[in-house]
């Protein structure tokens, strides 16, 4: 049976327009930790990995808030990452 390609999810987007993705194992597991921001690069088993990062391997200064939950956190610390110019982006994913 053929495979079919979907789009991954979007799991944030940043002002200056760059997206970041959720990652998958064999295509169907969503990855807690793992995230993209090459569309095309979404399975980290069968994909090259040029841009897939672990958000806790940031160098990033930030602590999770007071309630905050951890989806939450790991938005805040992917956003401020792509501040300090700390992630690998594809040329069609650039700040715009």
């Amino acid at each position: 049976m053929p495979m079919t390609w979907t789009e991954p999810e979007v799991f944030v987007t940043h002002p200056n327009g760059v997206k970041v993705y959720h990652t998958y194992k064999d295509n169907d597991r969503r990855m807690c930790y793992w995230y993209t921001t090459d569309e095309c690069e979404d399975d980290i088993e069968m994909s090259n990995g040029a841009y897939i990062f672990d958000v806790r391997d940031l160098k990033v200064d930030l602590k999770p808030e007071d309630g905050e939950g951890e989806e939450a956190w790991h938005r805040r610390k992917i956003l401020h990452a792509i501040d300090e110019g700390m992630l690998k982006l594809p040329e069609y994913n650039q700040p715009q």
